[in-house]
């Protein structure tokens, strides 16, 4: 993702699909200054219609740290919901971290 002003690399989206299950999972980041100014928001939802709309995938997924307030509220926002919480699930700095689940089904995606 680059800031449309002067063309500098501000954060990164996308998803990888899984063709035979029929479902996608979304990465994000996006840096600090950039944070609460709709802009991750703007780039999912076209994510998420692309994903359900065209690729026609069943369900979308995303896994956030448990303390990232602000993602969790981006996600309720875009309609997911959270599965549950895997314990170390995922492994950086060398240890293992917890991390929550979020999944939306195509049947409750709003594309507005």
């Amino acid at each position: 993702m680059a800031h449309k002003p002067n063309n500098c690399l501000i954060g990164s989206c996308g998803f990888t699909w899984d063709k035979e299950a029929n479902a996608a999972e979304i990465g994000y980041e996006l840096a600090s200054q950039f944070w609460r100014q709709g802009i991750m928001s703007e780039a999912l939802r076209a994510i998420l219609k692309y994903g359900f709309e065209v690729k026609e995938v069943q369900f979308v997924t995303a896994e956030i740290m448990l303390d990232n307030v602000a993602s969790r509220g981006l996600l309720e926002k875009l309609g997911f919901q959270s599965q549950g919480i895997f314990r170390e699930r995922g492994f950086w700095k060398e240890k293992h971290h917890d991390l929550e689940e979020f999944r939306l089904m195509r049947g409750e995606f709003t594309a507005v």
